[in-house]
């Protein structure tokens, strides 16, 4: 396995960068998407920023969001991976999946998950990754249940009530 690429039996996950923006932005912009997303929809300058970012952080730490494509075709699906985070006391790295909705119900974003908490723990400095989910977001729940995460208390973020999840490496 390349080191910059991982793959599953239906997906190819690469880091997302600014190759990515044109189907980042069309990610980004959809409201049933961004829903649940920290500051909603995005445009497309605010999407090229947030790549930029993503690609100065698999620079400076060798992690970050990968881009998740579907191995036969090449179609992009979505994101997953990891990014900072400072709104959880104690936290220091986020889980996060976001995939496109005509790719919902698929499987896509636990599969892609597992390949990449699989390959992370190489990846991450530390032994305990964090996720937020807002409570009306059931599938991302149960995904993060699916992929062995234990929910914690809720916390307040961002003025509302949001589900906090950890994992811990086993070692």
């Amino acid at each position: 396995m390349d080191a910059l690429t991982l793959r599953t039996e239906r997906l190819v996950l690469l880091p997302l960068g600014v190759p990515d923006l044109d189907e980042a932005a069309a990610l980004y912009s959809d409201e049933s998407v961004m829903r649940y997303a920290d500051g909603g929809t995005r445009d497309r300058p605010t999407a090229a920023r947030q790549l930029e970012a993503n690609e100065r952080c698999w620079r400076s730490d060798g992690w970050g969001l990968w881009a998740v494509r579907n191995a036969e075709t090449g179609a992009f699906i979505g994101e997953c991976g990891f990014r900072r985070i400072t709104d959880v006391p104690g936290a220091t790295v986020e889980f996060s999946c976001t995939i496109s909705r005509r790719n919902w119900g698929q499987g896509f974003a636990a599969e892609a998950g597992n390949a990449v908490l699989y390959d992370g723990w190489d990846r991450l400095k530390g032994d305990l990754v964090h996720a937020v989910v807002p409570h009306d977001n059931r599938a991302g729940g149960q995904m993060l249940r699916m992929l062995g995460f234990r929910r914690l208390e809720d916390q307040l973020i961002h003025g509302e009530e949001q589900q906090v999840w950890d994992l811990q490496r086993l070692n």
